[in-house]
């Protein structure tokens, strides 16, 4: 049964930072919901029935490269008359197009920005569905664990933490470890819930804590965002209680699933399309007689990305329908 509950999330924290990106508003940290994003990705990954690695890529490669292409093409597009080189259209054209933004660090240009966590998820997660189908159980462990301390530990000393993300590590760059680091965040998290571990927290004073702390936990989220001190790590442990309280059973944030079944999942287009749709939206508001109004902005700019998403994202289920390669 799908969890509305997430799904209400995810939208929410895809609004934030489709609205982070527009630089409307004072959100300091709007970027950290992706790590929500990576948790749930990992949470998702591990399977407590066995990893069957071949098939988990191919799914994720027949639900997202089809959206992912459509959308790289239409980003080509509006780059037809930019100033690059040959060669610079030739790289980014190779490396975007395959989805190799976090691993092949080729100096061009970008189509597409926030495309990067695409590629961290579906690198980072064919790496870890790899290693947890063919690695024995306590060496996956040990992997998972070693990768969050040294990445967390490694961003969380940095001096400015929002700059560490771009920094270019050997061959990878620290997004795609962000992506590894989160997604096995998420794997330890589901390890634990499908082992039994958090049992307890289904009753009693243990489910009222945990309440209560998921509560706290949208506060904290929302001070974390808005707030000019980088608090990241107070932010990551609160989106971890965030998702043990939406899949645990009893408590309130799973009891309101059954009233957000409308809510839509969409966040991958919108992740993909609201770089666009923020220069639409300025344009619009010009048109409007209202460039300098950043609430109208932001207002328009959420119902374009929400409606224009949803549009997306009907239309590529019914082409999937119709390409049998893609059911």
């Amino acid at each position: 049964m799908r969890n509305h509950t997430l799904d209400f999330f995810k939208y929410t924290f895809m609004l934030v930072i489709c609205l982070h990106h527009s630089c409307w508003t004072d959100m300091q940290h709007g970027y950290l919901p992706v790590e929500f994003f990576f948790l749930v990705s990992g949470f998702f990954l591990y399977k407590p029935n066995g990893q069957d690695a071949i098939e988990g890529i191919m799914k994720r490669i027949k639900r997202i490269y089809p959206t992912y292409l459509v959308c790289f093409l239409t980003y080509v597009m509006s780059h037809l008359f930019s100033s690059h080189t040959t060669q610079e259209w030739i790289y980014s054209i190779f490396r975007d197009g395959l989805m190799l933004q976090s691993i092949v660090l080729i100096d061009s240009f970008r189509f597409n920005n926030p495309d990067w966590y695409i590629s961290s998820y579906m690198w980072g997660s064919a790496l870890l569905l790899l290693i947890l189908s063919y690695v024995k159980k306590r060496y996956c462990i040990a992997f998972m664990v070693l990768t969050i301390c040294i990445v967390y530990g490694y961003y969380f000393t940095s001096s400015n933490l929002n700059a560490e993300w771009g920094y270019k590590l050997y061959v990878f760059s620290m997004n795609f470890w962000r992506g590894i680091a989160g997604m096995s965040l998420g794997v330890v998290c589901a390890m634990l819930y499908h082992g039994g571990y958090l049992k307890f927290l289904e009753r009693g004073l243990y489910k009222s804590v945990l309440n209560i702390m998921s509560i706290l936990s949208i506060i904290i989220i929302a001070i974390t965002i808005w707030d000019t001190p980088d608090r990241d790590f107070i932010g990551l442990l609160s989106f971890i209680v965030l998702l043990i309280a939406c899949i645990t059973s009893n408590t309130w944030m799973q009891k309101c699933s059954r009233f957000l079944h409308f809510i839509p999942d969409i966040t991958l287009e919108m992740l993909l399309l609201h770089m666009l749709l923020i220069s639409v939206t300025v344009k619009l508001c010009t048109i409007m007689g209202v460039p300098y109004s950043n609430p109208i902005k932001c207002t328009i700019c959420v119902i374009l990305v929400t409606g224009v998403s949803l549009f997306v994202n009907k239309i590529m289920k019914k082409v999937a329908k119709r390409i049998p390669i893609l059911r």
